[in-house]
Formats: C-alpha cells, sequence, structure tokens
C-alpha cells in the first residue's frame, strides 16, 4: 500500500518527536508500510495517543465507500456476538437446561452417524446432499 506525500511526511515528523516509534514501524525505502512489529506499547500522554491514531488512519485510508459498510457490518457483528453471548449466559444460567442440551446434542450426533456415516450408500447420499448445496451457494461451473 503506497503511502500519500503528506502521510509519509506526517510519520517521519511522528517518529523525530517519538523516536519509540521507529522500533515498531518498519518502512522500506520506497515508503510503503510493510509490517507493525508490535501493536502495542505504553502511552506516554494523550498527545502522543492521539498523534498515533492519525498516523495510524492515515495509513489506513479508507474510502468513503468502503469505510461504510465495515463500519455497519463490523458494529452489528458486535452487537450479534454480544447478544449471542448474553442468550448462552442465560441459557447456562438455568440449572437442568445446560444437562438437557448435552443430551440432546448427543442423542443427535448418534442419529447422524447412524444414518450417514456407517454404510456406503449413505455416505454417497450424504456426498450428493453436499455437493448440490455447494452447487445452489456457489453456482453452477462450467464443466
Amino acid at each position: 500500500m503506497e503511502l500519500s506525500p503528506a502521510a509519509y511526511s506526517n510519520l517521519l515528523s511522528h517518529q523525530r518527536h517519538n523516536p519509540g516509534v521507529s522500533r515498531f514501524l518498519n518502512l522500506n525505502a520506497s515508503c510503503r508500510f510493510s509490517s507493525i512489529i508490535s501493536p502495542r506499547y505504553p502511552a506516554t500522554d494523550s498527545s502522543t495517543t492521539i498523534s498515533r491514531v492519525v498516523v495510524y488512519s492515515e495509513l489506513l485510508q479508507l474510502d468513503s465507500e468502503n469505510a461504510y459498510p465495515i463500519l455497519i457490518y463490523g458494529s452489528g457483528a458486535l452487537v450479534a456476538l454480544w447478544l449471542a453471548s448474553a442468550v448462552v449466559g442465560a441459557i447456562d444460567s438455568i440449572p437442568v437446561f445446560p444437562k438437557l442440551l448435552e443430551l440432546v446434542g448427543l442423542a443427535f450426533t448418534i442419529w447422524f452417524a447412524s444414518r450417514y456415516l456407517i454404510f456406503k450408500e449413505n455416505r454417497d447420499e450424504l456426498s450428493t446432499k453436499f455437493e448440490e448445496l455447494k452447487q445452489q451457494i456457489i453456482g453452477l461451473t462450467d464443466d
């Protein structure tokens, strides 16, 4: 990813004011950002943290057409993860329910193994169903 001249000069001025940043940023001769060796180092004050955020945001340079979907999907994923964690925590707090779910899972595993995995014709049937589902998802091939 090419750095803009403004981002590169900002990065160099940040390096002069905070010599510790050169340990964490590796810039090659063509001014490309190649790697962050360690994403964490102790912050000395809020101005250092703010300047670090500015440097990293200039390195990312998200287009406005890409930024909104990324933010929407990312925040939606975090909300879904939080909600799923809350639901699992609530279910886990019910005394008998986790053991009941373990029994249901064990019964389904035994049913699935006996239905699809023991005999060859059943394994072929499962393979066919899997291929049909795969074709529905990714589309038809040109073969």
